[in-house]
């Protein structure tokens, strides 16, 4: 596992169906394979919200700087 750094920002949590608000995320990345990338962090955001995502496998984070993330909640 080779660390690779952090990230943080701001953006908006998606799922399939329809946005479900706008977050704060701080993300530490990792390395575990070549071509794997996972990450470790927290996301900020309303508490009604967030409870709507745990558990849902279709959510990503558009970030205001274009960046895409794919994110699963885990508790």
């Amino acid at each position: 596992m080779q660390y690779l750094g952090s990230l943080r920002g701001s953006g908006e949590l998606l799922g399939d169906a329809a946005p479900l608000g706008r977050v704060e995320y701080e993300f530490d990345g990792y390395l575990m394979k070549p071509g794997e990338v996972v990450a470790s962090g927290e996301i900020r955001m309303d508490a009604a919200q967030i409870n709507v995502a745990f558990g849902r496998r279709d959510l990503r984070l558009q970030a205001d700087d274009g960046r895409m993330l794919e994110v699963h909640f885990s508790g």
